[in-house]
């Protein structure tokens, strides 16, 4: 694997890496990954700290809309706008099919936090050369 390639991946990996770990080792257990996993129990808890929340609940949501755009992008062969674009429409969409219109289930921080991290993926793309 080229160097650009492996790039690529880890440009992909690393953010749903850093999503799922927050996920397992901090919060409460009341997702179906925690039930896929098995996991009862949060294993750590995050100290206080002032932006504890936000790593918590809205960090989780930019890794994965960074990785989704560079996957469209990488993968998918789109453009760099366009996998942008792609990423926050479907991300928009999935937040606001879920129909649970509270805070920390579904906010406009959630939107908000996911558009600027497809952004800065696009920034990051069309960095790397990607049109």
């Amino acid at each position: 694997m080229n160097k650009t390639k492996l790039i690529n991946w880890l440009h992909i990996l690393l953010p749903l890496l850093a999503g799922v770990l927050i996920y397992v080792l901090f919060r409460v257990p009341v997702t179906r990954l925690h039930t896929l996993l098995g996991i009862k129990h949060r294993w750590m808890e995050l100290p206080p700290f002032w932006g504890r929340y936000w790593i918590l609940y809205h960090f989780t949501d930019m890794c994965w809309a960074y990785s989704l755009t560079f996957t469209l992008a990488f993968l998918g062969k789109n453009k760099a706008w366009e996998a942008a674009a792609i990423c926050t429409f479907l991300l928009s969409f999935i937040e606001f099919a879920q129909g649970n219109y509270e805070i920390g289930l579904i906010d406009l921080g959630d939107l908000i936090y996911m558009v600027v991290s497809a952004f800065l993926a696009f920034l990051v793309l069309k960095k790397r050369g990607v049109q």
